[in-house]
């Protein structure tokens, strides 16, 4: 049975809840029902798990017994519950039984439907109803104690309402804006509001005293004397007015004291009512001050000026009417106007007092008055109206100016129609109430008093009737905002301020006093009970007309002066006659870095520290001298202000004293400014200016008019003028020449006119004519000017020139270079170019030629052949050196036969070449090759480059030969190797090498090297070969070079190849300090050393260009002293030897120049 009921409600959870809504709205429970439906839904939850619950702890609920205690009982709890939720949401008692039986229909239903055997359908209705019986039951109590609990409620709220009423009238008290102090019988402070402990700062936060302190049991000294004679014997009520003075200020009140009686009738305490009219007392010195000043001004006033009533009388006249009129003032007063200065418009309608009295706003116009003893005074008269505040016409104010010395310097006179205003008498503060239904429920007699409305005619209207008398109209007010909270009222003020719950504003009211209307101050709060809930609300008003009047002077004054301060671009202090700050603007906080919080009441030597600029060392304050001087002092020059934070500024102006009328220093005032910027500025333009006179660049500037009014040295320069001064005020169009000119009317001018600049490049005219490229700067001035700045690059055009020519082309050979041949290449692949030829050349012997000769020997070569190829080919046809011995030709739409034919030209014209010029042959290796469509240009190259490298294999050999024979000849023609010499060396040598044992076989070589040691000597120029004087050390470097020459000529000769060694160390010495090696001793090869002493014996005894021959028995001596040194000692034996053993020589002839 509890298992298949379970299965039941826990599946039929959602038809129980709409089933139970249904219900709902049948019996119009309609709010309930639309408004709490998921209430409703947790509800039906509860009850199924609840019920659900009950089957797992029962097998059945056990019946009711009267003697069970069903505030325990876990279903009778879930009825309370249920009941006390219900409850409160506003289900009442028989509602919620009513829903309950429906519930236990449902159930009961709900099982009918389940087709249940009979006895589980019975079971199931028995435990569903014991269920719902327990449930009622608890739903029974909670019905009871609420009933208790409504019955304590209505006596707690009886106290409530009691102690709620008794703080309703404490808040009221609190409230109220006038402060109130309540005495006990024997004169103790007993209480007072928070506006009255605000007065001395000694009260807690509004509303912190609203509910029983204790009282403060203290006395005020200052009202002690007024309450021992205020007693019960004398009247109930009195006003007094007090005086008192603290340290920083003295306050003016109104005290009315008044006696408070208990129900018996007996005295039982003083209250106190303070009205404070500091601002009255103020604005009475104000006009006091204000009457008297007016009255200085109308007496010390330039021109004479009296006052007439409508009735033409004089009322009063200032003394410089008294000395115009020669009259007394007493004698002027209570005259008629034309009795004193009588004029002709007197009597007539014309008469400007007239006028003034029939509207005219003034009447001005000179005239001649009749002093009355007869003189005749010229005057300027300005006749004004005297109007009161209410614009109603009082008197006419006459303005009298002697314009006999100064008619020509005439000065306006000031209006002075201002009269004395009665000042408003002060008035307490008006305070009114109103409970939570907007009802008035307080309105005292200071607001009786400001708005005319008795408190019975209005005590208890609703509808913001309490608007009416302020506004005339009912509107909300500061209190309906306080009441009810709504943000929307502050637009009808121009702000309010709050704090917690109080508001306060300030406002004008037009609807007061008749209609005139004046400002308030206005103060409002809520009213709470002893919960915290808001049960009205309170507002004061207090009449600030007079108050405001005043502010609004002084601010204004206060803002013009504030206004001066701040915007002035300069720092300002000042100081009182202590040398302490008394203000400082904002400029001068910030270049100070004191703010004005700080500096006030400082020395002024601590705020303002200053030191020179130089010598860093102090520097008196200006101040101190304004004091000591008594007159304005500047500061001096380079001086720098030292801030808080230590920051320096360079500064500027002076200090001026504050005196009194009577001359007396009161203090001083400092205007100073930042002049760091400034001081920057000026080094800046001064280096600029520097800068500008020594820039390589020429520098101008043009006026409006495009004329010279600077430019520097440099410019002049450039344009070939040895002094600026030639150009100033010359036009710049002299610069250039007429088609320059154009193209800058055309191009450049246009450009600068609109964007302000232009830079690139022109053609500039020099003083003698010279045309030469600049790049120039242009820049137009805000005034109309041009500031130029010019640069002369005609030398760095000309390389840039070179630069273009040298990057496509060979400087030796003028020929294009490789970079160009290889873009040529790719620009050829194109098929419309084909057949294509392409010869490439290379010179044979290149590197022999360069290392005997010398390059320039080489470079000669090469530009031998690079004119033989120009000359070969056509215009059309591409020649380039690729290499550094290398040529090639592009022959486009060339064909095999006209390029084999180009080649053929190249071979013919060197040989033409050798013939012309035998000394030097030429040798050139040619390769060939052509190509068709299908071929790429790299294809054809290398098969020409293939073809030229086996050419030159072929011809290598014979080359070589051909050049080294060459040279050979031209060692001969140059006389360096005659029969005679090389036969006498040769057969010195031969004898020497038999002598030494030599073989036989290597004579031969002998002979050779012999004939060919100094092949080198080829390759050294003439004008050291022939120098007849002794060489110097750079001229015997080179000629020491002709060892190493030799020796590369002897490797390129197959002849000379095995004598190479022996020609590279021919001039060792024994020493080891010979050359080229510096080997000394055996390391020097045999034959090299016979070679010196042979060689060395046939110079001495033969004519050089640069000495005579010397006899053999010098040459003999001079073997012995080099014997060990230069020669080999044991050689020098046997050469000697060998000359003794046969004759000596004879002497040589010079040899042929």
């Amino acid at each position: 049975m509890k298992q298949h009921l379970s299965n039941l409600i826990a599946s039929h959870e959602e038809w129980l809840f709409n089933r139970v809504l249904d219900y709902a709205k049948r019996h119009d429970y309609v709010k309930y029902a639309s408004t709490l439906r998921e209430a409703w839904r947790m509800s039906v939850a509860v009850l199924s798990e609840s019920l659900l619950d009950a089957l797992k702890v029962y097998d059945q609920p056990p019946e009711l017994s009267p003697d069970d205690n069903y505030m325990q009982d876990p279903i009778a709890s879930l009825g309370i519950r249920e009941a006390r939720k219900h409850r409160q949401r506003g289900v009442g008692l028989g509602m919620f039984l009513g829903m309950l039986k429906y519930y236990r229909q449902s159930y009961m239903d709900l099982i009918s439907q389940a087709c249940f055997s009979k006895d589980r359908e019975e079971k199931c209705r028995l435990f569903v109803a014991r269920f719902f019986d327990r449930l009622e039951i608890g739903v029974s109590l909670e019905a009871a104690e609420a009933e208790k609990s409504k019955v304590i409620s209505e006596v707690q709220a009886a106290n409530r309402g009691m102690t709620n009423e008794k703080n309703k009238y404490l808040t009221i008290f609190e409230s109220i804006a006038t402060p109130i102090i309540l005495f006990n019988e024997s004169n103790k402070v007993e209480d007072m509001n928070l506006a009255a402990a605000c007065l001395w700062q000694s009260s807690g936060t509004p509303g912190g005293r609203y509910y029983g302190q204790e009282k403060t049991g203290m006395d005020l000294s200052w009202l002690a004397g007024d309450l021992e004679s205020f007693t019960p014997d004398n009247t109930p009520e009195v006003t007094i007015e007090k005086e008192l003075r603290d340290e920083s200020s003295t306050r003016y009140f109104e005290v009315k004291l008044k006696q408070m009686l208990d129900i018996s009738g007996k005295f039982s305490g003083t209250v106190a009512i303070l009205n404070e009219f500091t601002d009255y007392k103020h604005a009475q010195a104000a006009t006091e001050n204000a009457y008297e000043e007016l009255n200085q001004i109308f007496n010390s006033a330039s021109s004479g000026m009296r006052v007439i009533d409508i009735n033409y009388n004089v009322l009063r006249v200032n003394d410089t009417f008294v000395n115009l009129a020669d009259i007394q003032k007493e004698e002027a007063k209570g005259k008629k106007c034309f009795e004193i200065f009588p004029g002709e418009a007197c009597h007539t309608p014309a008469c400007p007092l007239k006028r003034v009295i029939n509207g005219a706003k003034f009447v001005k116009y000179d005239v001649e008055k009749i002093h009355r003893h007869g003189q005749h005074i010229p005057c300027s008269v300005l006749t004004t109206p005297l109007k009161s505040p209410k614009g109603e016409l009082t008197g006419i104010v006459q303005d009298f100016r002697d314009i006999t010395q100064r008619k020509q310097d005439e000065e306006t006179l000031q209006n002075t129609n201002r009269r004395l205003q009665d000042i408003i008498e002060f008035l307490p503060d008006a305070t009114f109430a109103i409970n939570q239904d907007s009802e008035i429920i307080a309105w005292n007699r200071a607001t009786e008093k400001m708005t005319g409305v008795r408190k019975e005619d209005i005590m208890g209207k609703k509808n913001q009737a309490y608007a009416l008398p302020f506004y005339g109209q009912q509107r909300p007010m500061l209190i309906d905002m306080a009441l009810t909270g709504n943000k929307k009222i502050e637009n009808l003020y121009s702000k309010i301020n709050q704090r917690g719950n109080v508001s306060w504003t300030e406002s004008f009211v037009p609807a007061l006093y008749n209609g005139k209307g004046a400002f308030l101050w206005g103060k409002a709060s809520p009213l709470y009970d002893t919960n915290g809930n808001v049960v009205g609300a309170i507002e004061s008003l207090r009449d600030i007309t007079n108050q405001k009047q005043t502010e609004r002077a002084l601010f204004e004054e206060a803002e013009r002066l504030a206004v001066t301060l701040s915007s002035i671009g300069d720092g300002v202090i000042t100081v009182d006659d202590n040398c302490e700050v008394t203000l400082i603007n904002p400029v001068a906080e910030a270049l100070t870095g004191w703010s004005q919080n700080e500096a006030i009441g400082r020395p002024m030597q601590e705020i303002f520290q200053i030191i020179n600029e130089y010598s860093q060392e102090s520097v008196e304050n200006p101040v101190h001298k304004v004091f000591t001087e008594g007159s304005i002092v500047g500061l001096a020059n380079h001086t720098v202000l030292i801030a808080k934070d230590g920051s320096k500024r360079a500064i500027s102006d002076s200090a001026s004293p504050i005196k009194n009328d009577l001359g007396k220093i009161l203090g001083a005032v400092l205007v100073f400014r930042d002049e760091t910027e400034k001081r920057r500025a000026e080094r800046l333009m001064q280096q600029q200016a520097a800068a500008m006179e020594n820039s390589m660049d020429g520098i101008a500037i043009l006026d409006h008019k495009g004329c010279f009014i600077y430019l520097n040295d440099a410019h002049a320069k450039i344009y070939g003028y040895s002094n600026p001064r030639d150009l100033l005020g010359k036009t710049w169009q002299i610069l250039y020449d007429e088609q320059e000119l154009k193209r800058f009317q055309r191009e450049i001018l246009p450009v600068l006119a609109k964007s302000g600049q232009w830079r690139g490049e022109a053609l500039g005219k020099k003083q003698d004519g010279t045309m030469y490229c600049q790049e120039i700067s242009l820049n137009m001035l805000d005034d109309g000017g041009i500031v130029c700045v010019v640069r002369d690059i005609d030398e760095r055009k000309k390389n840039e020139e070179q630069l273009k020519f040298l990057s496509f082309h060979d400087p030796l050979s003028g020929l294009h270079n490789r970079n160009y041949f290889e873009q040529e290449m790719n620009r050829f692949e194109n098929s419309r170019y084909r057949p294509m030829g392409i010869i490439v050349c290379d010179v044979d012997g290149l590197k022999i030629i360069n290392d005997t000769l010398g390059h320039h020997a080489g470079d000669n070569l090469l530009r031998a052949v690079a004119g033989i190829l120009k000359a070969s080919f056509r215009d059309g046809d591409m020649v380039a050196r690729i290499g550094g011995d290398e040529f090639a030709v592009i022959l486009p739409n060339t064909d095999f036969k006209a390029t084999e034919n180009a080649s053929q030209r190249i071979k013919n014209a060197v040989e033409d070449y050798n013939g012309d010029n035998p000394q030097l042959p030429l040798t050139v290796s040619v390769g060939l090759a052509v190509g068709d469509k299908e071929s790429s240009m790299n294809s054809i190259f290398r098969e020409a480059d293939n073809n030229m490298y086996r050419e030159k294999l072929l011809r290598n050999q014979s080359a070589r030969s051909s050049i080294v024979q060459t040279l050979i000849k031209a060692l001969e023609a140059r006389d360096h190797i005659t029969e005679g010499h090389a036969d006498r060396l040769q057969d010195l040598v031969v004898e020497m090498a038999k002598a030494v044992g030599i073989q036989s076989n290597k004579l031969s070589d002998l002979r050779l090297f012999a004939q060919f040691h100094d092949v080198g000597k080829v390759g050294i120029p003439d004008r050291i070969l022939f120098k007849p004087d002794a060489l110097n050390e750079e001229e015997f470097s080179q000629m020491q070079a002709h060892c190493e020459i030799g020796y590369r000529i002897a490797r390129s000769a197959p002849d000379l190849n095995h004598l190479a060694d022996w020609i590279l160390k021919h001039h060792e010495r024994w020493d080891g300090n010979g050359y080229p090696l510096g080997s000394k001793g055996e390391e020097i090869p045999l034959e090299c050393r016979i070679l010196a002493i042979c060689d060395a014996y046939d110079a001495m005894t033969s004519d050089r260009p640069y000495r005579l021959a010397v006899s053999h028995a010098e040459a003999v001596a001079e073997l012995r002293r080099c014997a060990g040194i230069q020669f080999d000692p044991l050689l020098v034996q046997k050469f000697l030897s060998l000359l003794e053993c046969k004759k000596p020589p004879m002497k040589q002839k010079p040899p042929l120049a």
